[in-house]
C-alpha cells in the first residue's frame, strides 16, 4: 500500500461501462491498454484501461473492473504535462505534475493561524495608536498596557470594550463569508461557495478564497476507504507530485498534443472569467467613429444622400462577387489541368489502392479496433441508458438500430452497417449486458438478463393460451398485430418469431381473406412440468367462460408468471352456449322431407 494522492476522484459510469458527462462537459479523445503509475511506481489491478480527456476531467475507465477500479482527475490541478519516448522495454509515458494541494495550503494557513492577531486601542491622554494581543487578560489591573508615547496606563473599561468589539466583529466577518455564495457567469446559479463547477451548467466557477484554498469536492476519494496497491509511491523523493500514464500500443503524441490544447484553452478560460482579459482596454472603432463622424445633415438633400450611399455598397458588392466567382473558375480549371497530369503519372488504379492500404489499413490496425469499441459502449449506453431497449420490448433487431442510432446523431458521424454488425459482435468480449442473436434470419440484439432471451417462444405460446379469442370451434387465435402490440415488438422481429414458432410447431396458421390467424398447435404441448396449475386450467375448461375468468384472475395475482399485464380480454360465446331460432329448424326439417325428389 502507498501514499494516496489528494487529486484522484470516483467516477460514474454508464450502461456501456463509460464516463457519464457532466453539463456542459465535452468528450475530446480517448486511448485504449493503458497503465498508471502514481510517482515512479505502478498501481496495480491498473495498468489495462482506457484514458477519456475531456474538457474538465481526465478519466480512466479499467477493462477488467470498470466499476471498482475506474479513476479521474480534474484538469484544473494540473500544472503542467511532460512527455518521455520509448526506451528499450519502457513504453512511451505522459507525466502529470500537478498544483499544491489543499493540505499544503491548510499547513500554511494553520501555520497563519498560530500567529497572534493584534488589535489596536488609542490613549485617552495623547489619543496615540497602541497595539495590543486579542487574548490580554484585562482582569487584572495591574498588568494593564502603557501607552508608548506617553507612558500613561490605560483604562480597564477601554481595553474590555476594545477587545469584544474586535472579537465580534471578527465573528460577523466569517459568518458573512460562509454565506457567500458564487454566481455561474454562464447560468447565473447560485453555487455553494466551496465548489469549482457549477452544478448546473458544469462550467468553471471564478476563484476566491474558499474555492482555491479549501477545496471540497463531494467525489474525491478518502485515503481510508480505499487504498492504490503500490509497492512504493516513488513521490518521497520529488518535490512535485506526479503520475505517470502509461501508453502499451501507439498514440501517446496525438493524445500529448490534444492534452497541451485543452490545457491552454482551460488556463485562457480562467482568465476571462477573473477579468485579466482586455482589462482597462478602450475600443479603437468607437474613437475613430466618434472623430470621423461629420454634422447630421437633415431634408431631402439626407434622404438622396443615404439612397445614393446604399446604390454605392451595392454596386461594390456585386463587382467583388462577380470578381470572386471569375477567380473561382480560373482555380477549377486549374486543378482539372492537375487532377488530368495526376492520371498520365498513375495510369494503373492498382498501384494507387496499394499505396492507400498500405498507408492506412497497417498503421491505423489498433486505432479502427479502438474505434470498433468504443461504438459498441456507445451502442450499449444508447440502449440501455436512453431506455431505447426498453421501448422496442426488450429486443431490437440490427436494422431498427441502425436507423435510430443514426438519427440520434442528426446527421453528423453517421455509422456504416458493417460498422454497427462489427461493433454488436463485442458484446460478449468486453462484457457488455447484451446479446446478439439470429432468429430465423435476422439478427436482434437483447439484453442478456432479460426474460425474453430464454422463453421468447414459451412467452408467446402462453400469450395466445392466455389471450387468444375463441373463435366458432373453441379455438384460440391472435393476429400478428395484437402479438406486436402486447411484447412492443416490431413487425419485423413479430413475422420472424412467428415463423420460427411455425416450423418448430408450436403454432398453426389460418390464412383467409382477412388476414393471417396463428392458432395454438393443440396436437403439441409446450409448456413445462414447472409451470403453473392456473395455465392447465385453461385448457381443461375452454368451454366455460366464467372458469377461464377466474384462472386470469388467479393468473394475475401470481407474479411469477412471466411478468404480463393482463388486460380485459374479450371472450366470445362457445357455441353450445348459442341460441338458435325453433322456426329456423322447422324449416331444416321440412327440406329435409324433400330429400331424394326429382323435378
Amino acid at each position: 500500500m502507498g501514499q494516496l494522492l489528494p487529486y484522484w476522484h470516483t467516477v460514474e459510469l454508464s450502461g456501456g461501462d463509460r464516463p457519464v458527462l457532466r453539463e456542459g462537459e465535452l468528450d475530446i479523445h480517448f486511448e485504449n491498454n493503458i497503465g498508471l503509475y502514481q510517482g515512479k511506481s505502478k498501481i496495480l489491478k491498473r495498468q489495462n484501461g482506457r484514458i477519456y480527456l475531456t474538457s474538465q476531467r481526465l478519466i480512466y475507465i479499467d477493462n477488467y473492473n470498470p466499476k471498482d477500479y475506474s479513476l479521474s482527475i480534474e484538469l484544473m490541478d494540473v500544472k503542467y504535462i511532460d512527455y518521455t519516448s520509448r526506451f528499450l522495454k519502457s513504453s512511451p509515458k505522459l507525466i502529470i505534475f500537478f498544483k499544491k494541494s489543499s493540505s499544503s495550503i491548510e499547513t500554511k494557513s494553520s501555520n497563519n493561524n498560530n500567529v497572534k492577531p493584534l488589535i489596536h486601542w488609542n490613549c485617552q491622554i495623547c489619543s496615540s495608536s497602541n497595539e495590543i494581543d486579542i487574548n490580554f487578560n484585562y482582569s487584572n489591573k495591574d498588568n494593564l498596557p502603557i501607552c508608548s508615547t506617553c507612558g500613561i496606563k490605560s483604562n480597564q473599561e477601554l481595553i474590555e470594550s476594545v477587545i469584544k468589539t474586535s472579537i465580534s466583529n471578527r465573528n460577523d466577518e466569517n459568518n458573512k463569508s460562509k454565506k457567500v455564495q458564487i454566481e455561474c457567469q454562464f447560468c447565473t446559479f447560485l453555487n455553494h461557495y466551496y465548489l469549482r463547477n457549477c452544478e448546473i451548467c458544469g462550467n468553471l466557477l471564478p476563484i476566491n478564497d474558499n474555492n482555491d484554498n479549501k477545496i471540497i469536492i463531494d467525489d474525491r476519494i478518502s485515503s481510508k476507504n480505499f487504498q492504490l496497491e503500490l509497492s512504493n509511491d516513488g513521490l518521497d523523493d520529488s518535490k512535485f507530485k506526479f503520475i505517470k500514464l502509461s501508453f502499451h500500443l501507439k498514440g501517446e503524441k496525438l493524445f500529448y498534443e490534444k492534452f497541451n490544447q485543452v490545457l491552454e484553452k482551460l488556463n485562457w478560460d480562467n482568465l476571462i472569467n477573473n477579468g485579466n482579459v482586455n482589462k482597462n482596454s478602450i475600443n479603437s472603432n468607437n474613437n475613430l467613429k466618434s472623430s470621423s463622424s461629420s454634422p447630421p445633415i437633415f431634408g431631402i438633400h439626407s434622404l438622396s444622400k443615404i439612397q445614393d450611399d446604399q446604390n454605392a455598397e451595392n454596386e461594390a458588392i456585386i463587382n467583388s462577387s462577380l470578381d470572386d466567382f471569375e477567380t473561382l473558375l480560373n482555380k477549377a480549371n486549374e486543378i482539372m489541368k492537375l487532377t488530368n497530369s495526376f492520371k498520365t503519372l498513375i495510369p494503373d488504379s492498382n498501384l494507387l489502392n496499394q499505396v492507400k492500404h498500405s498507408i492506412f489499413d497497417d498503421n491505423n490496425t489498433t486505432n479502427i479496433q479502438n474505434s470498433q469499441q468504443e461504438l459498441s459502449r456507445q451502442i450499449s449506453e444508447f440502449l440501455l441508458d436512453n431506455g431505447t431497449l426498453e421501448n422496442q420490448g426488450g429486443i431490437i433487431s440490427l436494422l431498427d438500430l441502425f436507423v435510430l442510432y443514426n438519427r440520434s446523431r442528426i446527421g453528423f458521424q453517421l455509422i456504416s452497417p458493417i460498422d454497427l454488425i462489427e461493433s454488436c459482435k463485442l458484446f460478449s468480449k468486453l462484457n457488455l449486458p447484451l446479446i446478439l442473436q439470429k432468429i430465423d434470419k435476422i439478427y436482434v440484439i437483447i439484453q442478456s438478463n432479460n426474460k425474453y432471451s430464454k422463453n421468447l417462444l414459451k412467452n408467446l405460446y402462453n400469450f395466445v393460451k392466455i389471450y387468444g379469442i375463441l373463435d366458432g370451434y373453441n379455438f384460440k387465435f391472435v393476429t400478428m398485430l395484437q402479438i406486436s402490440e402486447f411484447f412492443q415488438w416490431s413487425l419485423l422481429i413479430t413475422e420472424q418469431i412467428l415463423k420460427l414458432a411455425i416450423e418448430l410447431e408450436f403454432l398453426v396458421i389460418d390464412q383467409q381473406i382477412s388476414g393471417i390467424y396463428y392458432y395454438l398447435n393443440e396436437f403439441k404441448q409446450f409448456y413445462d412440468d414447472n409451470d403453473n396449475n392456473e395455465i392447465e386450467l385453461i385448457q381443461d375448461n375452454t368451454n366455460n367462460v366464467d372458469e377461464i375468468e377466474l384462472v386470469k384472475d388467479n393468473i394475475n395475482d401470481n407474479n411469477d408468471l412471466l411478468g404480463l399485464n393482463f388486460p380485459n380480454v374479450p371472450f366470445q360465446t362457445p357455441i353450445n352456449e348459442i341460441k338458435i331460432d325453433d322456426s329456423q329448424l322447422k324449416k331444416s326439417k321440412n327440406l329435409q322431407d324433400l330429400e331424394g325428389l326429382l323435378i
